[in-house]
């Protein structure tokens, strides 16, 4: 098919939006070779998915790793290889109990200061309301002593009457909103987006359009989509649950993956921002 193509004399700025991703991929203990799960990785699945991640334009998937004196400095290297950015480190461990809370903040700074990672986020209980939410909040309150930073995800309540400033990031389900993100904006706090849709779904155009210029109109700080795999049954087969169908932009393989067209639609939401940061910066000038 003739294809012609026109490359454009100036460089696209970086993405101001933040793109992360739910990603549960951690590394084994023993190193038997790739496996075709998604919650277990060979380091050069490892290594091959967070190349994968960067090239689409997710610099911040968030770490799936278990506290380990061996296995965390491990994975954070093989972070640094490909070199993506080390100022905020979303780990989707729960801060614990409030007498707990500051000894997991200082635990886990200590562990990633070696690798150079700054600006920790430890994950609130998972969409979580009502009671649930409300019994976190000293938690929270000694995690923000302590230095470290809370994100988490919600949809059937807004947090923000119940924590305020003591969420940092909140990921917040479904479309985009406006006015939230100025309500966050007003403590210095930042809203992502996810499940608009959850990943999966092959629509490239509305993951496209969702996680790019939506979130830029809305004047959203980021999108953490899940997940770049998650699986109900095995991950190869999309038909093995009667729940949800596997939740995937890329297809794990034993030594690399295989990718999707919503996963390209996503690249293509990064990209669309890039331009219109690069369309603001030539504005400026």
């Amino acid at each position: 098919i003739p294809i012609s193509v026109t490359v454009h004399a100036f460089e696209l700025a970086k993405s101001k939006i933040i793109y992360s991703i739910y990603y549960p991929g951690k590394l084994q203990a023993t190193q038997t070779g790739g496996t075709l799960y998604p919650h277990y990785k060979s380091e050069q699945q490892y290594l091959a998915e967070l190349r994968d991640m960067k090239a689409h334009g997710v610099l911040y998937p968030n770490f799936w790793q278990r506290y380990s004196k061996t296995l965390v400095p491990r994975a954070l290297h093989l972070r640094n290889q490909v070199g993506l950015p080390k100022d905020r480190l979303f780990i989707t461990s729960p801060p614990g109990a409030p007498a707990a809370a500051a000894g997991t903040v200082r635990g886990w700074k200590a562990l990633v200061a070696s690798s150079g990672f700054k600006n920790i986020y430890l994950y609130g209980l998972d969409e979580a309301s009502g009671n649930l939410l409300r019994i976190q909040k000293p938690s929270w309150a000694n995690v923000q002593k302590a230095g470290g930073k809370m994100f988490a995800s919600a949809w059937k309540e807004d947090p923000f009457p119940v924590m305020g400033k003591l969420l940092n990031v909140l990921v917040w389900s479904g479309g985009a909103q406006p006015a939230m993100a100025k309500q966050y904006h007003s403590v210095g706090s930042k809203i992502f987006c996810y499940s608009n849709p959850q990943c999966g779904v092959e629509e490239p155009l509305v993951y496209r359009y969702n996680y790019g210029l939506a979130l830029w109109k809305a004047d959203y700080d980021g999108a953490m989509p899940f997940a770049y795999q998650y699986a109900y049954g095995h991950l190869w087969n999309d038909f093995d649950s009667k729940k949800f169908r596997d939740h995937v932009f890329a297809y794990p393989t034993p030594t690399g993956v295989v990718g999707t067209m919503q996963w390209e639609g996503f690249r293509e939401a990064v990209d669309d921002v890039r331009y219109i940061n690069t369309l603001e910066r030539a504005i400026k000038k």
